[in-house]
């Protein structure tokens, strides 16, 4: 209210107290670049290198769905994103690390291993039976690659389920960001492709994508005993 300052002081303490979280967060992304821990390979045993380059997601003026859905006020978001990749950006000079910003598009829904279009799930409760099932996404934690090329394995004698490349959606689309940086638009092919169709043929595949994925997905999971693959 105009006038009014009793809560100015609680306004500053909960500013600080945002300020340094980034300020946490931006040292915890600096000291894991240069391996501060001093981590070993855990396949080699050798030590980590040094990352020289820092590659964040241009996030200026990009709004994911995740916050759309869940109703986040778009200038405190943006806010949010500003004060971080200021904090990364003057942490990284500091310590000579080179900072590169990449437009995120379609990093988290192509596989960062063979670059066909994939789906984002997560394993939820039905709301009808209550019983766990397989709901695809934009915004889910895990990635699934329907490419059979890709490290596509199947025993049924022995109940090898694995299929494809699976993965935290996020590192997935860490991945990609790099790949973006070494090939450009070239690394996210299948996504552009399928974004230029028509929305019905855009729905059609990802409905195609799902029909492949759902039933060994279950499987995997535990999900269900009878699915077919």
């Amino acid at each position: 209210m105009r006038g009014e300052r009793s809560h100015v002081r609680l306004q500053d303490h909960i500013t600080n107290m945002s300020k340094d979280r980034f300020k946490k967060g931006a040292r915890a992304i600096i000291s894991f670049a240069l391996n501060a821990d001093a981590a070993h390979d855990r396949h080699t045993g050798e030590l980590v290198p040094q990352a020289e380059v820092l590659v964040l997601e241009r996030l200026a003026g990009l709004i994911p769905d995740a916050e759309r859905e869940r109703g986040i006020n778009r200038g405190l978001a943006e806010w949010n994103r500003a004060q971080m990749v200021e904090m990364l950006g003057s942490l990284a000079e500091d310590v000579g690390l080179k900072v590169i910003e990449l437009h995120p598009a379609g990093t988290s829904q192509v596989c960062s291993k063979c670059g066909a279009l994939g789906r984002r799930y997560s394993i939820v409760r039905d709301r009808a039976t209550h019983e766990p099932a397989i709901r695809f996404g934009w915004v889910e934690k895990l990635f699934a690659c329907p490419n059979r090329r890709c490290a596509w394995r199947v025993n049924r004698e022995m109940g090898d389920w694995e299929f494809g490349y699976r993965a935290n959606s996020d590192h997935n689309a860490a991945v990609n960001l790099h790949r973006k940086l070494v090939l450009g638009d070239n690394a996210l092919a299948a996504y552009f492709a399928w974004k230029n169709q028509t929305t019905k043929q855009r729905d059609g595949e990802l409905e195609a994508i799902d029909a492949v994925l759902r039933g060994p997905l279950m499987r995997m999971h535990g999900l269900a005993d009878d699915v077919p693959f």
